[in-house]
Order: structure tokens, then sequence, then C-alpha cells
């Protein structure tokens, strides 16, 4: 921030810029009401709802309690809560969409912010960092990101990629002694959403590749990198250990391809098919609007801009960084023609992240930065202030026009179910949605990517009920109650037996009859089972494992040390102008 301020020219295109960017995320979240909950809306809310009810839990240990028919779902161990939790101190006050909504113009703001910052520090060009930056921010694909797929970890994820190039860039080309912005911008990506904390990583390999001269030049470097990638790993033990201590458990959905409700082979088409979602929605897809059919484009706002290529005379090493960006975009756009070799090793080992066109964030984050450097460079004349100015206000007329057309299509294609102004709070909707056999349960879960192979499938909780089996006819179980994560039960055995619980099992769960603990195990089922042999009260809950707790205690600390690390130069120097200001060292002290 600084750095942007540090003249009054800078200053000054930064808070109009800011101005603008605020304007228009504003004016995003009004036109998008009445509200329509878009593909991941209920998953993402049901996230949001049981960090709410369980901010106190100690070492924020818990699971959402009420998904899957009450059958507990652990979501947080999968995907990280960690992004969430500031939203969720806010949802102790107010109503969950309204804080749902805060979020979308947060996470906008920050886009833009982000993305000018990167840009401004890549170019040194405050006007190609704003027309980039709005240009990102409110691009096609993150748009219908947040609205129309309501992914909320990638839109969070969308806003936090600038952040990790410019820590990389540090790295690579500038002070990186800060190498610590690349640890602190990694840590944010991965603590939102794995699957783009991966792709980040194959992109940043080839950034690596390509600037390969400036780590073999100065090794140090590389030894930077290796720091920030250490520091990175230990900061978000909270999230990736219990990830992999629940994976090393057992055997989830998500790792089962017979499992997944689409193949990524599935979201692969012709190049004609792709060549027209990039620019726009193919006219089928409204007509066949649903996973399967969607595909987000590109849109013609950043398309178009990066063909002012052929107009850039100069050929400077910020030019080489733009064009660059452009073929890599262009690059990540060919994984969705169905002639490219999924199948084929090493790009098998990306079939996980289910849609290809997963890579259009960072295609039009590419795209977007080349084309404010175009233009910057285009309007290098005695009229630049001018034509600059004209520029980017047809530019922001540009957003708010798409915006305003895309957000009057959705509620018409999504129209079925407003959010805002309905009597049904979003509390009750959410449970409602997770009890009731429909389209929309399947959203609550995600799919049910966490779920463990052992369960049948959907239909089996259904069907089976919120019920205690036993394997002996003649045990009586009575009193059978859940409230607030801890399920309880009498039970009168006769010979010893086994109880399966309406609860899907992970690792973590313990039970106890009077006082006394009893061994937790995974039924035949993908249930929690216990074994019972003599009559008394039964409690089970989810109390987390070793793992959890020392990885929390890990993040915190190590949270701590980095701060205290960033901070002591600064503590420095100022101790140092304290000093210095005292009267002692003036040249005229007596």
């Amino acid at each position: 921030m600084i750095h942007i301020l540090n003249n009054e020219k800078r200053g000054k295109t930064f808070f109009i810029f800011l101005t603008a960017l605020i304007l228009l995320s504003a004016a995003m979240i009004v036109l998008y009401i009445p509200f329509a909950p878009g593909h991941d809306f209920y998953f993402h809310c049901g996230r949001l709802q049981a960090l709410i009810d369980n901010l106190g839990s100690p070492f924020l240990i818990y699971l959402d309690y009420d998904g899957a028919n009450g059958y507990g779902y652990f979501t947080k161990a999968f995907y990280p809560d960690v992004m969430l939790i500031p939203f969720a101190i806010l949802g102790k006050f107010i109503p969950l969409i309204y804080v749902y909504l805060i979020m979308l113009f947060s996470i906008t703001v920050l886009c833009g912010i982000s993305s000018y910052l990167f840009v401004n520090y890549l170019f040194k060009d405050s006007f190609a960092a704003a027309v980039s930056s709005l240009l990102y921010t409110f691009s096609v694909y993150r748009i219908i990101n947040l609205y129309e797929r309501a992914a909320l970890g990638e839109s969070i994820s969308l806003s936090l990629i600038p952040f990790v190039l410019l820590g990389l860039c540090l790295i690579i080309k500038g002070d990186y002694k800060k190498w610590y912005v690349l640890a602190i911008a990694y840590s944010l990506l991965i603590f939102t959403h794995l699957i783009s904390s991966v792709l980040m990583f194959v992109t940043a390999v080839i950034l690596l590749a390509v600037n390969y001269k400036s780590l073999v030049k100065e090794p140090k470097r590389l030894g930077y990198l290796v720091l920030a990638g250490i520091v990175t790993i230990v900061i978000t033990s909270y999230y990736l250990f219990p990830m992999l201590e629940q994976m090393a458990s057992d055997t989830f959905y998500f790792e089962d391809k017979s499992r997944r409700i689409v193949g990524i082979t599935d979201m692969t088409f012709n190049f004609s098919y792709v060549l027209r979602s990039v620019i726009s929605y193919p006219k089928d897809i409204y007509a066949n609007l649903h996973t399967w059919h969607f595909f987000p484009p590109i849109g013609i706002l950043l398309i178009m801009p990066v063909l002012l290529r052929f107009f850039v005379r100069n050929k400077s090493g910020q030019l080489k960084y733009a064009d660059i960006g452009v073929i890599i975009g262009l690059i990540y756009i060919t994984p969705n023609l169905n002639v490219f070799p999924w199948d084929v090793f090493p790009f098998r080992l990306l079939d996980f992240i289910q849609f290809p066109w997963r890579l259009f964030g960072f295609s039009s984050l590419f795209f977007a930065i080349a084309s404010g450097y175009y233009l910057s460079q285009i309007l290098r004349t005695t009229r630049k202030q001018l034509i600059g100015s004209i520029v980017v206000f047809v530019t922001f007329v540009f957003i708010y026009t798409i915006i305003d057309n895309d957000a009057y299509s959705y509620s018409e294609r999504r129209g079925y179910k407003y959010t805002i102004g309905k009597d049904t709070p979003l509390r009750e909707q959410l449970q409602q949605y997770s009890k009731k056999d429909s389209l929309l349960v399947y959203w609550r879960v995600a799919g049910g990517e966490y779920f463990p192979t052992k369960l049948p499938g959907f239909d089996y909780i259904w069907s089976r009920g919120d019920t205690v089996k036993s394997k002996n006819a003649a045990t009586s179980i009575s009193g059978f109650s859940k409230n607030k994560g801890i399920t309880s039960l009498d039970v009168d055995v006769y010979i010893p037996d086994s109880l399966e619980l309406p609860l899907v099992y992970y690792k973590g769960y313990a039970a106890e009859m009077d006082g006394k603990r009893l061994p937790v195990s995974e039924s035949s089922k993908g249930l929690v089972q216990i074994p019972v042999d003599k009559q008394g009260h039964v409690k089970v809950w989810y109390n987390g494992t070793i793992i959890q707790r020392i990885s929390y205690c890990v993040s915190i600390i190590s949270i701590i040390i980095l701060c205290l690390y960033i901070f002591r130069d600064f503590f420095r120097k100022k101790c140092k102008r304290c000093i210095k200001s005292l009267p002692l060292f003036h040249s005229d002290a007596v």
C-alpha cells in the first residue's frame, strides 16, 4: 500500500479505482436482489451455519451435525473453514443470508485490491493496474462463480491468487527477503480451497520454469522459495494434517471414481463448442442448465482487449510478462477439449478437479493483466490522461451493463426459489433441505464427496431413518435423542450386542456408557458402531483426535511467530527513528 501511495499521481489513481471498485461491488449486490440460490449455495451456507453454531468449540473441533438427515457430515476436515471465521462471528448477530451477501461484497473488494496490488507491482503502472483489476474482478467467470455456481470457496480463492502471484514475483525477481508474502498468501489459499491451491501450484511451476534463469543466477531465491513452502505447510497444519489423517483412516467418495457424480472427461467438448463457450453461453446451455451441461464463459470483454497486442510496438521485459500471461491463459483453455489426454500421466493426477473449466479463473486473470498493460502502452500519448479517463469510464459502463444483464437472466433462470423475501429463515431452509429427499439435499452435502465409501449412498440414509439398530432383537433401546451434537440413548441388553447409530463414521468419534469409555468403530454401512454388554445410558459425540488438537496449536503458534518475525524490522526501524529524534542526537544539542 505504501508503494501505491508513494506519490500523488499513484495515490489519486488508486482512490479513483477504489471508488469505482466499491460502487460496482455495491451495484452487483443490489442488482442480484432478489437473491436466487446457485448450485452450491446450500452447501456453503451449511458450512457457515455449522461454524456459527460451533465457534466456541475447543480447538474448533466439530462437524455439521444437521447435515445428511442429521447423520452428520464432516465437511471441515476436507473443506477448510478458516476464511469463514470472520463472517461466522458476524453471523452471531445478524441473519445468515445477510452475512452471505456481506461476504460476497467483501471478497469482491478484496479481489479488486489484490489484483491491483499485483499488477501495479508487476508493471509499475497504476492505470494498467486499475483497468486489469476491474476487468478481472468483474469478469464473467468470477461473477458466475459468485452467483450461478455459488462456489464460495473458489470465489474467495480467485481473490487470493493475485496475492500469491505477488509473493511469487517477489521471490523470483524482487525482494526475496519478503518471502513471507508468498507464505501468507498461499496459506490463505490452502485455507480456502484445496483444488485452487493445486492449480495455483501447477501455475507456479510453469512460471518458475519460465523464469529459471533468476533462480540459477541467485540460488538463494530458490532457498527462500523452499522456506516459504515449509512455513506454509506449518501454518496450514490446522487443515492439512487432520485431512490426511481422515484420508489415511478411511476411503471416501471423492477418492472412488465410480462414486463421482461426473468424471472430468464428461466435461470436455469439441473445439467449436469450447470456442463458443469461452466467448459466451451457447444456446443449448440455457436449455439444459445443470452441472453436466454447465460451462462458464470467460467473456468477450476479456477476449477482445487481448487483440490489442498487435498494436503494441515496444519490446520491454514487462511486455514479455503480459505475453507470457496470454500464452498461459490460452493453454489453460485447451484442457476443456475432448482431445485433451486426461487419461495420460501426469494429467490424470489432476482428474480430481472435476471441471477443466476451473482453469478459466486463471485465464481470466492473465487476460485481464495483459489487457490492462496493452491499453496502457497504446495510450502513451500527450492525450493519455483524457483518453485513459474515457477508457476507464467505458470499462466501468461495460462492466455495469454485464452485471445488470447477467443479474436479470440469472433471476430468470434460477428464480424458482428466492432466499430473500421469504418467510422461512435460511437456517430452517438448510434443515429442511437436509431432511427432504430432493435435488437440494444433494447440493446440501455437495454430492456426498466426503462420505465414506462403505456408506451405500444417499437413498440408504433416507430409507434407514433416524434409528439405532442392534444385531440382537432382544436388545431394548429407549430414550434416543440428538441434541447439539450429542447422541444419547438408554440400552438394556441380555447378551453382548453391537449398536449401529444413525451417524456417519469419521475418525474422532467418542462414546461412553455411564461415564466409562466405549470403543467406536465403523460399521459395514459406514456408520458409527459401538459394543454394549450391559444396561446403561450411552452418550456418543464427535470428540476429535490428538492430531486435530496438536495441528490447531501448531498453526496458532506458527502464525504468532511469523507475525513477530515480520514486525521485527518494523519495530527496530521505529526505535531507531525515536532515538535519533532525541535532542541528544541533534547537531545543536547542548
